[in-house]
Protein backbone atom coordinates (compact mmCIF):
# COMPACT_ATOMS: atom_id res chain seq x y z
CA UNK A 1 0.00 0.00 0.00
CA UNK A 2 1.65 3.02 -0.82
CA UNK A 3 0.24 6.65 -0.60
CA UNK A 4 0.50 9.65 -3.27
CA UNK A 5 4.12 10.13 -4.19
CA UNK A 6 4.92 7.01 -3.47
CA UNK A 7 5.63 7.11 -0.31
CA UNK A 8 5.01 4.04 2.38
CA UNK A 9 2.16 4.02 4.92
CA UNK A 10 2.28 3.35 8.25
CA UNK A 11 -0.55 1.03 9.25
CA UNK A 12 0.21 1.21 13.75
CA UNK A 13 0.28 5.14 13.45
CA UNK A 14 -2.77 7.87 13.50
CA UNK A 15 -6.19 6.77 13.73
CA UNK A 16 -6.67 5.93 9.78
CA UNK A 17 -3.12 4.60 9.26
CA UNK A 18 -2.71 7.09 6.02
CA UNK A 19 0.21 9.10 7.62
CA UNK A 20 3.37 9.27 5.48
CA UNK A 21 6.77 8.74 6.93
CA UNK A 22 10.09 10.27 6.00
CA UNK A 23 12.36 8.07 3.56
CA UNK A 24 14.76 5.35 5.41
CA UNK A 25 12.27 4.81 8.27
CA UNK A 26 10.32 1.44 8.47
CA UNK A 27 7.88 0.47 10.56
CA UNK A 28 8.08 -3.00 12.78
CA UNK A 29 4.61 -3.84 13.57
CA UNK A 30 5.80 -6.72 15.66
CA UNK A 31 8.05 -4.71 18.32
CA UNK A 32 5.18 -2.20 18.55
CA UNK A 33 2.26 -5.07 19.06
CA UNK A 34 4.95 -6.48 22.11
CA UNK A 35 5.33 -2.90 23.43
CA UNK A 36 1.45 -2.79 24.04
CA UNK A 37 1.19 -6.07 25.46
CA UNK A 38 3.77 -5.15 27.81
CA UNK A 39 1.43 -2.31 28.58
CA UNK A 40 -1.91 -4.66 29.01
CA UNK A 41 -0.30 -7.28 30.90
CA UNK A 42 1.23 -4.32 33.51
CA UNK A 43 -2.46 -2.64 33.82
CA UNK A 44 -3.71 -6.37 34.14
CA UNK A 45 -1.48 -6.53 36.90
CA UNK A 46 -1.79 -3.45 38.73
CA UNK A 47 -5.51 -3.75 38.51
CA UNK A 48 -5.17 -7.60 40.04
CA UNK A 49 -3.09 -6.07 42.90
CA UNK A 50 -5.74 -3.63 43.42
CA UNK A 51 -8.38 -5.90 43.26
CA UNK A 52 -7.10 -7.74 45.74
CA UNK A 53 -5.90 -4.76 48.45
CA UNK A 54 -9.58 -3.70 47.97
CA UNK A 55 -10.85 -7.35 49.15
CA UNK A 56 -8.01 -7.20 52.03
CA UNK A 57 -9.61 -4.27 53.36
CA UNK A 58 -12.73 -5.05 53.65
CA UNK A 59 -11.95 -8.06 55.28
CA UNK A 60 -10.33 -6.27 58.00
CA UNK A 61 -13.29 -3.60 58.35
CA UNK A 62 -15.84 -7.22 58.26
CA UNK A 63 -13.58 -8.14 61.38
CA UNK A 64 -12.93 -5.10 63.34
CA UNK A 65 -16.70 -5.24 63.34
CA UNK A 66 -17.30 -8.63 64.66
CA UNK A 67 -14.56 -7.44 67.20
CA UNK A 68 -16.64 -4.64 68.19
CA UNK A 69 -20.25 -6.32 68.65
CA UNK A 70 -20.39 -7.28 72.74
CA UNK A 71 -19.85 -10.49 73.70
CA UNK A 72 -22.43 -13.06 74.67
CA UNK A 73 -23.14 -13.47 78.58
CA UNK A 74 -20.76 -16.40 78.91
CA UNK A 75 -17.65 -15.06 77.22
CA UNK A 76 -18.24 -11.91 79.73
CA UNK A 77 -18.47 -14.07 83.09
CA UNK A 78 -14.93 -15.91 81.69
CA UNK A 79 -13.47 -12.71 80.84
CA UNK A 80 -14.12 -11.50 84.65
CA UNK A 81 -12.95 -14.24 86.12
CA UNK A 82 -10.19 -14.57 84.27
CA UNK A 83 -9.14 -11.01 85.05
CA UNK A 84 -10.31 -11.36 88.58
CA UNK A 85 -7.40 -14.50 89.02
CA UNK A 86 -4.97 -12.14 86.78
CA UNK A 87 -5.53 -9.18 89.75
CA UNK A 88 -5.08 -11.85 92.92
CA UNK A 89 -2.30 -11.19 94.63
CA UNK A 90 -0.93 -14.57 94.47
CA UNK A 91 2.91 -13.90 95.33
CA UNK A 92 1.33 -11.90 98.77
CA UNK A 93 -0.87 -14.57 99.50
CA UNK A 94 1.85 -17.37 99.59
CA UNK A 95 4.32 -14.84 101.31
CA UNK A 96 1.38 -14.81 104.45
CA UNK A 97 0.64 -18.16 104.03
CA UNK A 98 4.26 -19.33 104.24
CA UNK A 99 4.94 -17.23 107.09
CA UNK A 100 2.07 -18.35 109.11
CA UNK A 101 2.63 -21.67 109.00
CA UNK A 102 6.62 -21.06 110.76
CA UNK A 103 5.39 -18.85 113.20
CA UNK A 104 2.67 -21.92 114.03
CA UNK A 105 5.12 -24.85 113.65
CA UNK A 106 7.56 -23.04 116.24
CA UNK A 107 4.36 -22.51 118.41
CA UNK A 108 3.86 -26.10 118.59
CA UNK A 109 6.84 -26.86 119.25
CA UNK A 110 7.25 -24.75 121.82
CA UNK A 111 3.80 -25.94 123.69
CA UNK A 112 5.24 -29.38 123.22
CA UNK A 113 8.25 -28.59 124.97
CA UNK A 114 6.71 -26.79 127.46
CA UNK A 115 4.40 -29.39 128.16
CA UNK A 116 7.13 -32.21 128.36
CA UNK A 117 8.53 -30.17 131.18
CA UNK A 118 5.49 -30.08 133.21
CA UNK A 119 4.88 -33.87 132.99
CA UNK A 120 8.60 -34.57 133.84
CA UNK A 121 7.43 -33.40 137.85
CA UNK A 122 4.46 -36.39 137.31
CA UNK A 123 6.88 -38.74 136.07
CA UNK A 124 9.71 -37.92 138.73
CA UNK A 125 6.74 -38.47 141.19
CA UNK A 126 5.31 -41.48 139.95
CA UNK A 127 6.55 -45.33 141.31
CA UNK A 128 9.36 -46.49 139.71
CA UNK A 129 7.59 -49.25 137.61
CA UNK A 130 5.69 -46.48 135.68
CA UNK A 131 8.32 -44.08 135.23
CA UNK A 132 9.80 -45.69 131.84
CA UNK A 133 6.41 -45.93 130.22
CA UNK A 134 5.30 -42.71 130.92
CA UNK A 135 8.01 -40.94 129.95
CA UNK A 136 7.81 -42.83 126.91
CA UNK A 137 4.35 -41.59 126.20
CA UNK A 138 5.48 -37.90 126.86
CA UNK A 139 8.04 -38.09 124.58
CA UNK A 140 6.16 -39.53 121.73
CA UNK A 141 3.50 -36.67 122.54
CA UNK A 142 6.45 -34.29 121.97
CA UNK A 143 6.62 -34.98 118.22
CA UNK A 144 2.73 -35.17 117.81
CA UNK A 145 1.88 -32.14 114.97
CA UNK A 146 -0.88 -30.63 115.35
CA UNK A 147 -1.75 -29.98 111.21
CA UNK A 148 -5.69 -28.96 111.70
CA UNK A 149 -4.20 -25.96 113.24
CA UNK A 150 -1.42 -25.51 110.92
CA UNK A 151 -3.91 -25.65 107.83
CA UNK A 152 -6.28 -23.34 109.77
CA UNK A 153 -3.07 -20.78 110.06
CA UNK A 154 -1.60 -21.29 106.81
CA UNK A 155 -5.56 -20.85 104.85
CA UNK A 156 -5.42 -17.14 107.09
CA UNK A 157 -2.62 -16.16 105.05
CA UNK A 158 -3.34 -17.18 101.84
CA UNK A 159 -6.79 -16.43 101.53
CA UNK A 160 -7.43 -13.40 104.05
CA UNK A 161 -4.16 -11.88 105.60
CA UNK A 162 -1.86 -11.63 102.32
CA UNK A 163 -4.51 -10.05 99.69
CA UNK A 164 -6.04 -7.52 102.47
CA UNK A 165 -2.56 -6.69 104.07
CA UNK A 166 -1.86 -6.10 99.88
CA UNK A 167 -4.32 -3.83 99.17
CA UNK A 168 -3.81 -2.10 102.20
CA UNK A 169 -0.23 -1.26 101.55
CA UNK A 170 -0.96 -0.31 98.11
CA UNK A 171 -3.80 2.18 99.42
CA UNK A 172 -1.10 3.82 102.29
CA UNK A 173 1.45 3.63 99.62
CA UNK A 174 -1.01 5.90 96.87
CA UNK A 175 -1.90 7.97 99.63
CA UNK A 176 1.49 8.64 101.37
CA UNK A 177 4.11 8.10 98.47
CA UNK A 178 6.91 10.31 99.94
CA UNK A 179 9.50 8.53 102.18
CA UNK A 180 9.36 11.08 104.44
CA UNK A 181 9.57 10.70 108.70
CA UNK A 182 6.53 12.07 108.45
CA UNK A 183 4.63 10.18 105.99
CA UNK A 184 6.22 7.20 108.15
CA UNK A 185 4.90 7.66 111.40
CA UNK A 186 1.48 8.10 110.01
CA UNK A 187 1.64 4.98 108.09
CA UNK A 188 2.74 2.70 111.30
CA UNK A 189 0.37 4.74 113.23
CA UNK A 190 -2.28 4.00 110.88
CA UNK A 191 -1.18 0.09 111.01
CA UNK A 192 -1.77 0.05 114.70
CA UNK A 193 -5.21 1.99 114.56
CA UNK A 194 -6.33 0.14 111.63
CA UNK A 195 -5.07 -3.27 110.76
CA UNK A 196 -3.42 -4.65 113.79
CA UNK A 197 -7.06 -4.30 114.93
CA UNK A 198 -8.82 -5.56 112.05
CA UNK A 199 -6.31 -8.64 112.00
CA UNK A 200 -6.76 -9.77 115.52
CA UNK A 201 -10.55 -9.99 114.81
CA UNK A 202 -10.35 -11.87 111.61
CA UNK A 203 -7.68 -14.78 112.95
CA UNK A 204 -9.75 -15.23 116.27
CA UNK A 205 -13.01 -15.38 114.23
CA UNK A 206 -11.22 -17.92 111.80
CA UNK A 207 -10.17 -20.09 114.02
CA UNK A 208 -12.80 -20.20 116.54
CA UNK A 209 -15.13 -20.98 113.34
CA UNK A 210 -12.75 -23.82 112.41
CA UNK A 211 -12.76 -25.45 116.04
CA UNK A 212 -16.58 -25.16 115.53
CA UNK A 213 -16.85 -22.45 118.49
CA UNK A 214 -18.49 -19.68 116.72
CA UNK A 215 -20.96 -19.10 119.91
CA UNK A 216 -18.12 -18.73 121.97
CA UNK A 217 -16.14 -15.74 119.52
CA UNK A 218 -17.68 -12.78 121.51
CA UNK A 219 -15.93 -14.19 124.82
CA UNK A 220 -12.65 -14.79 122.92
CA UNK A 221 -12.81 -10.94 122.00
CA UNK A 222 -13.66 -10.03 125.49
CA UNK A 223 -10.88 -11.89 127.15
CA UNK A 224 -7.97 -11.52 124.30
CA UNK A 225 -8.83 -8.92 122.21
CA UNK A 226 -7.63 -5.90 123.73
CA UNK A 227 -4.26 -7.82 125.81
CA UNK A 228 -3.12 -8.70 121.80
CA UNK A 229 -3.76 -5.58 120.31
CA UNK A 230 -1.82 -3.99 123.37
CA UNK A 231 1.22 -6.54 122.80
CA UNK A 232 0.85 -5.56 118.89
CA UNK A 233 1.72 -2.22 120.00
CA UNK A 234 4.35 -3.54 121.78
CA UNK A 235 5.75 -5.30 119.31
CA UNK A 236 5.48 -3.67 115.56
CA UNK A 237 5.79 -0.10 116.57
CA UNK A 238 9.75 -0.31 117.90
CA UNK A 239 10.07 -3.28 114.99
CA UNK A 240 8.71 -0.72 112.43
CA UNK A 241 10.83 2.13 113.92
CA UNK A 242 14.12 -0.35 114.11
CA UNK A 243 13.42 -1.20 110.56
CA UNK A 244 13.33 2.39 109.58
CA UNK A 245 15.79 3.78 111.23
CA UNK A 246 18.52 1.04 111.16
CA UNK A 247 18.32 -1.62 108.77
CA UNK A 248 19.71 -1.07 105.26
CA UNK A 249 16.96 -0.58 102.59
CA UNK A 250 18.47 -3.89 100.70
CA UNK A 251 17.17 -5.75 104.28
CA UNK A 252 14.27 -4.34 105.39
CA UNK A 253 11.94 -6.94 104.05
CA UNK A 254 13.56 -9.67 105.24
CA UNK A 255 13.57 -8.27 108.84
CA UNK A 256 9.89 -7.37 108.29
CA UNK A 257 9.68 -11.15 107.34
CA UNK A 258 10.98 -12.65 110.72
CA UNK A 259 9.47 -10.08 112.76
CA UNK A 260 6.12 -11.59 110.68
CA UNK A 261 7.20 -15.18 111.98
CA UNK A 262 7.59 -14.21 115.27
CA UNK A 263 4.19 -12.33 115.49
CA UNK A 264 2.39 -15.19 113.38
CA UNK A 265 4.04 -17.24 116.70
CA UNK A 266 2.34 -14.97 118.89
CA UNK A 267 -0.67 -15.67 117.29
CA UNK A 268 -1.12 -19.15 117.35
CA UNK A 269 0.03 -19.26 120.61
CA UNK A 270 -3.20 -17.60 121.40
CA UNK A 271 -5.11 -19.74 119.47
CA UNK A 272 -3.70 -22.59 120.94
CA UNK A 273 -4.52 -21.46 124.86
CA UNK A 274 -8.11 -21.80 123.11
CA UNK A 275 -7.60 -25.05 122.00
CA UNK A 276 -6.06 -26.01 125.74
CA UNK A 277 -9.11 -24.79 127.35
CA UNK A 278 -11.59 -27.10 124.97
CA UNK A 279 -8.90 -29.94 125.38
CA UNK A 280 -10.97 -32.67 128.09
CA UNK A 281 -9.06 -32.85 131.18
CA UNK A 282 -7.91 -35.79 132.15
CA UNK A 283 -8.06 -37.64 135.91
CA UNK A 284 -4.93 -37.67 137.80
CA UNK A 285 -3.03 -41.15 138.05
CA UNK A 286 -4.11 -43.17 140.63
CA UNK A 287 -1.62 -43.68 143.84
CA UNK A 288 -0.68 -47.58 143.84
CA UNK A 289 -2.47 -49.94 146.31
CA UNK A 290 -0.44 -50.38 149.20
CA UNK A 291 0.45 -54.48 149.39
CA UNK A 292 -2.13 -56.42 151.35
CA UNK A 293 -1.04 -57.81 154.45
CA UNK A 294 -0.12 -61.73 154.47
CA UNK A 295 -2.74 -64.03 155.42
CA UNK A 296 -0.26 -65.62 158.23
CA UNK A 297 0.67 -62.20 159.67
CA UNK A 298 -3.28 -61.88 160.13
CA UNK A 299 -3.88 -65.25 161.42
CA UNK A 300 -1.35 -64.22 164.17
CA UNK A 301 -2.49 -60.89 165.07
CA UNK A 302 -6.06 -61.94 165.40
Amino acid sequence: MAASGGLPLNPFNGINGAYPLPDGLRVRPPAALSCSLSQGLSLSLLSSLSATWQHSRHRLRASSSDASQPLDEPSQKKGQSGSLLEKFPLKAAVTASGLALTGDTIAQLVERYRRRQAKETEIEAASPCCRKRLRGVADKELWQHDFVRSLRMASYGFLLYGPGSYVWYQWLDRLLPAPTLTNFVLKVTANQVALGPCVLLVVFAWNMAWMGKAKDIPDKYRRDFFPSLVDGWKFWIPAASLNFAVVPLEARVAFMSVCAIFWNFYLSSSVGKEAARAAPKLPPPAAPAAPAAPAAAAAAGS
